[in-house]
């Protein structure tokens, strides 16, 4: 029994084409949004460890800003303009 198999490029172009411009930003995106996710938990459980008793406005002082497939940059900072001492101020020498 004999397999052959014919690869057209024109073909494997297209369908890398389609994977960048569909699935392969929403995909990265999700990645990125769940990177930054994973780095504000793993920084609230430090501060639950180093820092004696922190209130809950401590705790929730840092913001996940989500990737988008049109911009693929999430980001993980301090929340700002609640009122009071930003976080950034007093979490920032720490």
């Amino acid at each position: 029994m004999a397999v052959s198999f014919r690869i057209e490029s024109s073909d494997v172009m297209r369908a890398l084409g389609e994977l960048q411009n569909g699935d392969a930003p929403m995909v990265t995106a999700y990645a990125l949004t769940k990177t930054a996710q994973d780095i504000k938990a793993a920084e609230v459980a430090k501060m639950s460890e180093v820092f004696d008793r922190p209130t809950k406005y401590t705790l929730n002082a840092l913001y996940v800003k989500p990737a988008t497939k049109r911009d693929l940059t999430a980001e993980v900072y301090f929340k700002e303009g609640f009122g009071g001492v930003p976080a950034w101020r007093y979490l920032g020498p720490q």
